[in-house]
């Protein structure tokens, strides 16, 4: 057994995806089509080649269409679907699939973005570090609407910034949405309706052990009109690899 298979995946899938409705009116955002299918489902065939056995799909907004288009593609094998009620946020999201999470750490993948990660590298160097969390860090050319991660010479994050304008000069590494996460954190998260692990969670964890994996592999996020216009070409050159051909 590989490394990766000792991990659970999260799919965070539940948001609405206001900004994009004017290109995607009538469905979920991580329905959006990317090169002719859904992106969510892009990202399952990534966990799907990486051998990982068991993933968590934490669905909320036009659950049932997420849902059905998601056994569509892959059937229900080595996938669960965690359904929120209300909107819980990414934190009250995190803390309901947490029950599902058989291993000791969670892989976690934010449902509107992708980056290419070697999970069994990811989580052996998480082990090295001791780290509680582990993000994903990448360098973007306009980090301002996302963001920054500012990282100790160890590796180990100082500080996350708010949304800032470019000339800040705190340089451009972004959390890129994939985190390992000991489930011992997952433990700790309360059901609280509209939490945000981003915003409410990772600072405070920031003592106690939280690192910076850098990644140079290409990264995009399909969150606003412009980036979800790019989706397509972005796809074709740079992970022409990921095409339909691997289910669960």
């Amino acid at each position: 057994m590989s490394e990766s298979e000792k991990l659970t995946a999260i799919v965070l899938a539940g948001g609405m995806g206001t900004r994009l409705a004017t290109r995607v009116p009538d469905r979920p955002k991580v329905l959006a089509e990317v090169n002719g299918e859904p992106f969510i489902v892009k990202l399952l065939r990534q966990l799907v080649l990486a051998k990982i056995k068991q993933v968590v799909v934490c669905t909320g907004h036009r659950a049932n269409e997420v849902e059905a288009a998601i056994s569509d593609h892959f059937g229900n094998n080595n996938i669960c679907f965690s359904r929120e009620a209300l909107p819980m946020g990414t934190g009250g999201a995190l803390a309901l699939a947490g029950e599902y999470v058989l291993e000791q750490y969670a892989l976690v993948l934010n449902g509107d973005s992708f980056i290419q990660v070697d999970y069994q590298d990811l989580l052996m160097w998480h082990c090295a570090h001791g780290a509680r969390v582990s993000l994903v860090v990448t360098s973007v050319e306009n980090s301002g609407r996302f963001g920054n991660v500012t990282l100790g010479k160890t590796g180990r994050i100082c500080e996350f910034s708010e949304k800032v304008e470019q000339s800040d000069n705190r340089g451009n590494l972004i959390n890129a949405g994939v985190y390992l996460i000991n489930k011992s954190i997952l433990q700790t998260l309360s059901r609280t309706p509209n939490s945000s692990f981003e915003q409410e969670v990772l600072p405070k964890l920031i003592p106690d052990g939280v690192y910076g994996y850098i990644s140079d592999r290409p990264f995009i996020d399909i969150g606003t009109p412009d980036s979800f216009d790019q989706a397509d070409s972005f796809f074709n050159a740079k992970y022409p690899a990921l095409g339909k051909y691997a289910t669960m």
